[in-house]
Formats: structure tokens, sequence, C-alpha cells
């Protein structure tokens, strides 16, 4: 809570927690603690105001901080809460190690689209936000449940819906945009398809040399 920026936090221990020497379990309450003291910069330019709009900036100030409180009040106390953010945190990690786009893809829905619909919605009024955000809330909580089934109580679900594979490949899997994100960007070095190229290729390479020099003892 100390540190002001929680960005620089949270930059520096990541590569740490991506090596092993730091926990995700542990890294989590450290980050929580993180937001809470950028709040206070926040606080600081309020205090800084003049007499005019004092009141004004405190407000932001405080919808900050109580913001950054209430979630971890929200996700943190309850150690089964406590649990949904890391369980998240890994399962996106793992889908970003094996599909490269993905981490750009949740960017872009997390933090522009998905804002940018629900702001709209709520200047149409919370007739229309209600009415959209309701059924996919709905939609969602369904999703989940019976994903929790499907892993843990397979037997209470009826047989079609034990697995997602009835569904069209593209609502279960992402090798379909996969697929299309290959073609459109230019690999490099960091992909895995290049790599599993470049190691054929190596393999290829050494069972050349290995050949040749078999040959050459022959001779």
């Amino acid at each position: 809570m100390v540190i002001q920026s929680s960005s620089i936090f949270t930059s520096a221990l990541t590569p740490l927690c991506g090596i092993g020497v730091v926990s995700i379990e542990r890294l989590y309450p450290f980050t929580l603690g993180a937001n809470i003291g950028t709040t206070f910069t926040a606080i600081m330019a309020a205090l800084a105001q003049d007499g005019n709009n004092l009141q004004n900036s405190l407000r932001v100030s405080m919808c900050h901080l109580f913001f950054n409180i209430s979630g971890i009040i929200l996700w943190y106390p309850l150690p089964f809460m406590r649990k949904v953010p890391i369980i998240l945190a890994k399962k996106l990690g793992n889908t970003t190690a094996k599909y490269r786009w993905f981490a750009i893809f949740y960017l872009i829905i997390s933090f522009f689209i998905l804002p940018a619909i629900v702001f709209g919605l709520s200047l149409a009024g919370w007739e229309y936000l209600l009415a959209f955000g309701a059924p996919v809330v709905l939609l969602f909580i369904i999703i989940v449940i019976i994903n929790i089934l499907q892993s843990k109580k397979p037997q209470w679900l009826p047989a079609k819906l034990r697995t997602w594979f009835f569904l069209p490949l593209c609502c279960h899997s992402l090798k379909p945009v996969d697929k299309f994100m290959s073609k459109m960007i230019i690999p490099c070095r960091c992909c895995p398809q290049l790599d599993s190229k470049q190691d054929s290729n190596n393999n290829n390479d050494s069972s050349a040399e290995e050949g040749r020099s078999g040959s050459t003892s022959k001779f």
C-alpha cells in the first residue's frame, strides 16, 4: 500500500512470477495492496487543488479509493472467492501461452469494446442496459455452472451437455480463429509455429550432417 504506482509494482513482479520465483497466490494480495497504494497519488493531487475545485477533486479521488477497496472486500476475504481471480488468471495465461494473439484480443475486448458497449447502453438508459445486460449475464452464469459440472459432476448433466462438442468448433475452440490469425500475422521468431519449423529444419540438418559423416567414415 506504500507504493504509489501499481503499474511499476506489477510490472516488476510479473516476470518473477513468470519464472517461478514468486507464486501467483503470493503475488495476488500484494497486487491488491498496490491498487490501494496507487490511489494516494490521486488523493494528494486532489488536496493540492484550490478551494473551488477541492470538493469535486476529492470526490473523484475517493471514488477511485473506495472502488478498489470494494473490489478487495468482494474478492479477497472469503477463501473460495479468493480462488476465482487466480483460476481465471491461470486459464488466461495458459490460453495466451498456446495462442500468442489472445493477449491482444483480450485487451481489446476487455478495455475497449466491452466498456464502450456498456457506456453506450448506459447513455441510452438503464432500461436498454438491463435488457441487453441481463440475458448476457444469465447466459454467462449458465455457461460457468455447466463448465463446473462438466469437470466436477458430469453425471448430473444430460449426456449431450457433458461436453461442448455438439456445438460448432468455433463455439468451443480457438483453433478456427488461430488459423485465421496465422494467415493474417507474419510469423516471428517468438511464435511456436516458427519454432517448430525451425526445430524440424535443425533436425533435418543434423540428420544430413550425420549422413555425410557416416558416408565419409565409410570411405
